[in-house]
C-alpha cells in the first residue's frame, strides 16, 4: 500500500513539475520586445536549489547503475524529468528581462513586473560585480495608490544598455542631476 502512494506521488510530481515549465516557457515566449536580460541566480547565475537537487539525482543515478547494474529505472528517471523542469522554470523564473514596456523580475508574479510609467523615483548601488537599482512605483491597491520599491541587481556587464533603457524610458520625466549621499545615487 504504501509503494503505491509513493510511486502515486512520484507521478504527481512529474505531472505538476511538467506543467510548470510548460507555463514558465510559456509565459517566458510570450514577453514582448524584450531589450536585454540576465542570470541572477545564485550559484554563477543559475538556481541553487534546483540546480543542487539536479546533480544530486544525475549522481545517484549514474552511482545507481555502476552499483547495481539495473536499477528502477522509472523512478530515477522520474526524480530526474523533476529536476529538470525544477531547473529550467526556475532558472527562466529569476531570470531578469527587461522589455520596452517594463521590467519583469519574474515571468510567474505579475506583481513583480512593473511599467516604466508607474515608476516614481529611483536609485543606484554600486557594488563590485553589479549595481543595485531600486525603483519605487505605484500600484492601485482597492480604490487607494500605495507606494512599492522593487530591486534589481544589474551585472556590470549589462549596465551601460540599462542606464541607456532608463535614460529613454525614465530621463524625461526625471531630473537626472546626480546627488551624492554617502554611498547612494539618487535621482531628483
Amino acid at each position: 500500500m504504501i509503494e503505491i502512494l509513493l510511486v502515486a506521488t512520484l507521478v504527481l510530481l512529474t505531472i505538476v513539475s511538467t506543467l510548470l515549465t510548460i507555463v514558465t516557457l510559456g509565459n517566458a515566449v510570450r514577453l514582448r520586445r524584450v531589450k536585454m536580460s540576465w542570470k541572477s541566480g545564485h550559484l554563477l547565475g543559475y538556481p541553487l536549489f534546483s540546480s543542487v537537487f539536479l546533480a544530486f539525482t544525475a549522481l545517484f543515478f549514474i552511482a545507481s547503475i555502476v552499483k547495481y547494474q539495473e536499477p528502477d529505472y522509472a523512478i530515477f528517471l522520474s526524480y530526474n524529468w523533476i529536476g529538470l523542469n525544477w531547473f529550467i522554470s526556475s532558472f527562466l523564473m529569476s531570470k531578469r528581462y527587461i522589455t520596452e514596456h517594463g521590467i519583469v523580475k519574474n515571468v510567474n508574479d505579475p506583481s513583480q513586473t512593473i511599467s516604466w510609467n508607474q515608476v516614481s523615483d529611483y536609485f543606484e548601488t554600486k557594488h563590485d560585480k553589479h549595481i543595485t537599482y531600486i525603483f519605487v512605483y505605484q500600484t492601485m491597491i482597492g480604490s487607494r495608490k500605495e507606494f512599492r520599491r522593487i530591486e534589481l541587481q544589474v551585472p556590470n556587464e549589462f549596465v551601460d544598455g540599462f542606464k541607456q533603457m532608463i535614460s529613454l524610458k525614465l530621463g524625461r520625466r526625471f531630473d537626472l542631476s546626480v546627488h551624492q549621499f554617502t554611498d547612494h545615487k539618487s535621482i531628483s
